[in-house]
């Protein structure tokens, strides 16, 4: 297997773990600060999941280019 068919299936396997929804990253945003006393609100967000499907279209081509080109 050449290097770019391990680049696509890392890409699929990638976006495979995106759209299931289970990869969720934490923001910290400084709310208030008065004086020694800071409020922090912190933001819990998933990635969207169009952003998976981008990963799986790109890995599949790079699959098709990796096959092709020999």
């Amino acid at each position: 297997m050449k290097p770019i068919s391990w680049v696509g299936v890392a890409l699929i396997i990638a976006g495979i773990v995106l759209l299931s929804g289970k990869l969720t990253y934490t923001r910290d945003s400084e709310s208030v600060s008065v004086g020694p006393v800071e409020i922090v609100t912190k933001r819990k967000s998933t990635l969207p999941p169009a952003l998976g499907g981008a990963l799986l279209l790109g890995g599949a081509v790079l699959m098709v280019v990796g096959a092709r080109r020999r």
